[in-house]
């Protein structure tokens, strides 16, 4: 078997196969517009996202939130009721943004 020259390459391949759509940038800025591109195809009501720190484009959620998109909040309670409660608010994301 082949060893792997790119892992970016492989990420590629397999999250593709997994019907996932993959948008490579150049830089930080040109990521910035690709996914505020995205939003403004699909409109979501709000979205799930990564903390900033954990983001590799900074300001992203910043420049979102100007944009007028809402942020969920992703922290799921302990108590079952409030985490039955959670699930289903974040079911209703309709973009989800990762450092990937």
């Amino acid at each position: 078997m082949k060893p792997e020259t790119m892992p970016l390459e492989r990420f590629i391949r397999e999250a593709t196969a997994l019907k996932c759509d993959v948008h490579p940038v150049a830089s930080v800025e040109e990521a910035i517009r690709c996914v505020l591109d995205i939003f403004a195809a699909h409109r979501p009501e709000s979205f799930l996202a990564w903390e900033a720190a954990h983001l590799p484009a900074p300001g992203l959620l910043d420049r979102l939130a100007t944009a007028g998109y809402t942020r969920l909040p992703v922290a799921i309670p302990a108590e079952a009721e409030a985490r039955r409660q959670a699930h289903q608010r974040l079911a209703a994301a309709g973009i989800g943004v990762t450092g990937a």
